[in-house]
């Protein structure tokens, strides 16, 4: 008997299916029970507390059927994807190298192009009429208005971080983010020392956790 959806073409040992039913059974008893039980009460709460540990071992033999029914698969799918890595990775090669090409090229025509426009205004301020036609045609060149790339590819200009100066940085562009693991380590401290952490700006609140044995 298999455990999978209607339509599906996975069939699950017996045993994981009987796993499953169990699973469910078992939990939904135990939430019923559970969820209104009164935990202050020390009878309940050992009882909440060897439910917990038996979920855990359900738990651990759910996880342990999963990967026993997966094994099977994940190995084919393991093997469809060495036969196709290699030629994945040659196409991915040539791509990126295609386009790093086309995008070297357009930004050897902008350069060109800044550089003409430089000379026009060069020109301009000189006031020398000649320079400036000349320097107005080749900024004109059609060639600066023709995409680079062919039909399909998309061209853009932007601009990225090349350098950066911390000291000169204006603070609304900085993002100051707390240093987790120290703040890890004073908590820790605290918890060895009974007393509570403290970080100059950093206000702590009590929280609490259990960590569950398996039967």
């Amino acid at each position: 008997m298999s455990d999978a959806q209607p339509g599906s073409a996975l069939t699950l040992r017996p045993e994981s299916t009987a796993l499953l039913v169990q699973a469910r059974a078992h939990a939904e008893a135990l939430d019923a029970v559970i969820s209104v039980a009164d935990l202050s009460d020390p009878a309940h709460a050992a009882q909440a507390s060897e439910a917990a540990r038996a979920l855990a071992s359900l738990r651990g033999q759910l996880d342990d059927a999963r990967k026993a029914e997966k094994k099977p698969h994940a190995d084919a799918a393991k093997a469809v994807d060495d036969e196709f890595r290699g030629p994945i990775a040659s196409v991915d090669r040539v791509s990126g190298m295609i386009r790093r090409r086309l995008e070297e090229a357009i930004l050897h025509r902008e350069r060109e192009r800044e550089a003409e426009v430089a000379r026009l205004a060069a020109a301009v301020k000189a006031r020398d009429a000649e320079a400036v036609n000349a320097a107005a045609l080749a900024v004109s060149d059609p060639v600066f208005a023709t995409p680079v790339a062919g039909p399909g590819i998309a061209e853009k200009l932007t601009w990225e971080v090349s350098a950066v100066r911390l000291d000169d940085v204006p603070r609304e562009y900085l993002s100051i983010t707390l240093d987790m693991p120290k703040v890890r380590a004073e908590i820790a401290a605290a918890n060895r020392e009974g007393r509570a952490p403290s970080i100059p700006g950093v206000e702590f609140t009590r929280a609490a956790g259990v960590a569950v044995k398996r039967l």
